[in-house]
Order: structure tokens, then C-alpha cells, then sequence
């Protein structure tokens, strides 16, 4: 897909600075975010075998680069906005993570930009229907040896519908990127559907309305 086409719906940031401060910024929710998504995600990696590469799409500014390479890993950072994907690299180079940082689409199903043990879909699938998830599932699987662990939202359950509600609002106030909700019970079925074999699902912690899910491709492909 070109950037024209996918303007109305991919997350599509410019502005590195911005993204970090409101993403990273110091406050305690931020803080218990991202510790909790952390823990979760160290969780799920240990359940997965014999991995010593992650493809990390789309990888923003680098957020998890840090996880990649405390678990001892080389990276595929993808990423397609120019300005995010160069403050990526400089975080891959401050860590001495090995690989590399490219400029691509997160839904080009190419094998072209390398593959990977495991590719990473994080804070990324939400922005999207289900139809458009079929497709990117799809991409993701062209890149995958082995693994996937990918980020959903639920939008069953008091929470689940108090967020899907509180977003409504939101977009009635202002023009914002609507994220997608998946009930709980339709997580595994799309991603059966699309090739993929749920190993775990996992909340990010107990009130939050995000959920982990470490998958396998269903057919091996070489």
C-alpha cells in the first residue's frame, strides 16, 4: 500500500519528539504502562523457543528495542514514517542492538525486507477493521519463520465498552485514528483464520483492555 492509501487509517507519525514525550513521559500511568506491557511481553517471549531474531513492525521510535535486546536478540526495525524510523535507528545504535532500521509498509506481504524468528505487531493492529487485520495478519505471516506476537484490544467487558464509548466521544470532539475493539472470543478465530495458531493470550495486566497474543504459523513455510 502507498502512503496516499493509507493516510485515512494508518498511524502514520512525523513528529519524533512529540510521540516520545507523550508515549514515554514520566508520569506514573505512564510508568505502570509500560511496565506492565513489558512484563507481559517477557512473559510470552519466554514461551517462545529457539528465537534469535525479531522482525519489529511497525517499530516507531524504537520503544522495544530495549526488550529485544535484553532477551539477546537482532532486529528488523520496519517503520514508514522516514523521521520515526531514523530516531529508531539512532536507539538501536545507542544500544548496540544488532541489525537494522528500514523504511517500509507494515502491510507489503513482500519477503523482500528480510525475515525473521519472530515478528513483533505492537500498539499497531487496533487502528484497524477486521477486514484490514486479515491483510496485515497476512503481511506479518510473509515475514514470520516461526512466531508472531501481536497486540489486540477487547471490547467486551466493562472496560472494553467504557473505552469503546469514551471513544466515540472523543472522535465527536475532535478528528482523531479510530482503534478497533475485538471481543475476547473472536481473537482466536481470526487469527486461525489468517494461518496463525494461538499459543497464549495474555491481558496486559487485569484492568487493562489490552491483550498479548504469542502465535505460530499454523504451515510451516520455508
Amino acid at each position: 500500500m502507498t502512503e496516499e492509501v493509507l493516510a485515512p487509517a494508518y498511524p502514520l507519525f512525523r513528529r519524533p519528539d512529540a510521540y516520545h514525550q507523550k508515549r514515554c513521559a514520566s508520569a506514573l500511568r505512564n510508568r505502570i504502562q509500560r511496565w506492565s506491557e513489558r512484563r507481559a511481553l517477557r512473559a510470552l517471549l519466554d514461551s517462545a523457543e529457539g528465537i534469535h531474531s525479531v522482525c519489529d513492525l511497525p517499530c516507531g521510535i524504537g520503544r522495544s528495542f530495549e526488550l529485544w535486546a535484553a532477551a539477546g536478540l537482532s532486529v528488523l526495525g520496519i517503520e514508514l514514517s522516514a523521521p520515526m524510523a531514523e530516531r529508531a535507528e539512532r536507539e538501536r545504535a545507542a544500544l548496540e542492538l544488532p541489525g537494522r532500521v528500514e523504511i517500509g509498509d507494515a502491510f507489503d506481504a513482500s519477503a523482500a525486507h528480510g525475515r525473521a524468528d519472530l515478528v513483533a505487531c505492537l500498539r499497531f493492529a487496533y487502528y484497524f477493521s477486521p477486514v484490514q487485520r486479515r491483510d496485515l495478519l497476512a503481511a506479518l505471516q510473509s515475514r514470520s519463520h516461526r512466531y508472531l506476537l501481536i497486540q489486540y484490544r477487547v471490547g467486551n467487558g466493562v472496560l472494553g465498552r467504557w473505552k469503546s464509548a469514551r471513544a466515540v466521544v472523543r472522535m465527536q470532539r475532535r478528528a482523531t485514528r479510530a482503534k478497533h475493539a475485538c471481543p475476547w472470543e473472536e481473537i482466536r478465530p481470526e487469527l486461525e483464520s489468517a494461518g496463525w495458531s494461538v499459543l497464549r493470550m495474555r491481558r496486559q495486566s487485569p484492568l487493562s483492555d489490552r491483550v498479548l497474543i504469542l502465535a505460530e504459523r499454523s504451515a510451516r513455510k520455508s
